[in-house]
């Protein structure tokens, strides 16, 4: 073998040793493109991880959500206002035991000292297919509280969030996210379609899961105006307490459709203080029998 190699001639040798060192070369050269490649690649995907598992856990949260006012939630929407909200027929006790429970708030809010016997009238049928009665009561209550009394009827038929809010108000929240982040809208019919009395008496969990779909985007602060300065924020004041218990033990909630028709305000014995005499309305849908 030695006498073999030694035969070759010395510049063949050198030119075999060249042409191996350059296709030594172009390996090298090739593994360092795949390292490469394999970085440009790889390090935006590791990058990403972090984002991917916050939109998983995002939505881990929102399913826990919907599994949660599922459990929460008896009977549909639907149903529970056939049942409660516009009966077949107007059930006095149920109304009479949601203006005794409404007695609560001369505990719970020092704006209300009392409430009188709750007057009844008589049943009358329209054409569009309800039948109301009216109601009389007055409350003596001060100044500063008298919105927060009507604001209390104004609950009255509401059954999810979305009922507290007004249509311009949901109109602006929706052009927003549309605009802003479209995914964000499954969240935000979530947080509409809880339960009213739900999300009174527990709030945090809800508008913790708007705050992390909706954080650093410009919709957060317009959700947190809404949230403080709608209807919703009179509703977890009075749901949010014993009054929202008491509803939900003695199965009072949703409250039957009342509509404020009359509203006297008159000076009470004490300065500060106010009689609001009240006459309502109280509809339910016409028996068909």
């Amino acid at each position: 073998m030695r006498k073999l190699f030694a035969r070759i001639p010395a510049p063949i040798i050198l030119l075999v040793g060249i042409i191996l060192l350059g296709v030594s070369g172009m390996l090298v050269n090739e593994h360092v493109r795949s390292i490469v490649t394999m970085r440009d690649v790889s390090v935006p995907l590791i990058a990403s991880v972090p984002e991917l598992e916050h939109r998983n856990a995002l939505l881990n949260e929102q399913i826990e959500l919907a599994e949660l006012q599922a459990s929460l939630r008896i009977g549909s929407y639907e149903e529970q206002i056939h049942k409660y909200v516009l009966p077949e027929t107007v059930d006095f006790g149920r109304l009479i035991a949601v203006f005794d429970v409404l007695s609560l708030l001369t505990e719970e809010h020092v704006f209300l000292a009392s409430m009188s016997p709750l007057t009844v009238g008589e049943e009358v049928k329209s054409d569009d297919g309800l039948q109301s009665v009216s109601l009389a009561v007055s409350f003596t209550v001060q100044e500063d509280g008298m919105d927060n009394l009507l604001n209390f009827f104004r609950l009255a038929g509401l059954v999810t969030v979305a009922d507290a809010l007004s249509p311009a108000e949901i109109d602006v929240i929706l052009e927003r996210i549309e605009a802003e982040n479209p995914a964000g809208i499954v969240a935000l019919e979530q947080f509409f379609s809880a339960g009213l009395l739900n999300y009174s008496r527990e709030p945090r969990p809800y508008e913790e899961s708007l705050r992390r779909t909706f954080a650093g985007s410009s919709v957060l602060p317009l959700l947190e105006e809404t949230l403080n300065t709608s209807l919703l924020a009179d509703a977890k004041s009075f749901l949010g307490g014993r009054l929202g218990q008491v509803l939900e033990q003695q199965n009072l909630w949703p409250l039957p459709f009342l509509l404020a028709h009359d509203v006297v305000i008159t000076p009470g014995s004490s300065p500060g203080w106010y009689t609001c005499s009240l006459t309502l309305q109280h509809f339910a849908r016409a028996s068909s029998l």
